[in-house]
């Protein structure tokens, strides 16, 4: 749980709540496991 906050936080303060919701958009935007730990790594994919 802590690790999916601190994700959250961390794209929310980089990307604002759009950018974030970007994570509904489609199945393949579901951040890893990898990601989870590493949120500008799911910034890059998703976000660009």
């Amino acid at each position: 749980y802590r690790d999916g906050a601190v994700f959250v936080r961390a794209v929310a303060d980089t990307v604002g709540a759009e950018g974030f919701s970007a994570v509904w958009a489609d199945a393949d935007h579901v951040p890893t496991a990898s990601e989870i730990l590493a949120p500008k790594e799911w910034i890059k994919r998703v976000n660009g």
